[in-house]
């Protein structure tokens, strides 16, 4: 699975979204999008994050991730050997009490720059 935008500038290229990505496969790439909660005041509050992977891979580079005016992590990446080679990600959590990313089960995220 690929997901591609402006690999210069990812604010050419929004998604805005109430719900969440699962990523289960065994590898994927993401370039340049921004991945947002919609800007709109609905008055439901989303309490799941933007990125969920879950045993996959996913390579990306250049892209933002949005949670803010939700509850939970932005991303979060779990099973063994999932993660993926992250460049230039931007990630902004939710409410104060969770993180941006959330590793956890043997996955690894390299993230750079």
């Amino acid at each position: 699975m690929k997901i591609v935008g402006d690999e210069n500038e990812p604010s050419h290229v929004i998604l805005e979204m109430s719900g969440e990505i699962v990523w289960k496969s065994v590898g994927g790439w993401m370039e340049g999008v921004t991945v947002r909660r919609p800007r709109i005041a609905t008055g439901v509050t989303p309490s799941n994050q933007i990125l969920r992977i879950d045993g996959g891979r996913v390579n990306m580079y250049n892209c933002v991730f949005d949670n803010r005016g939700s509850v939970g992590n932005c991303i979060s990446v779990s099973g063994n050997k999932a993660g993926g080679k992250w460049e230039k990600a931007v990630i902004r959590g939710g409410s104060h009490d969770e993180s941006g990313l959330f590793i956890e089960d043997g996955a690894r995220v390299e993230l750079i720059d």
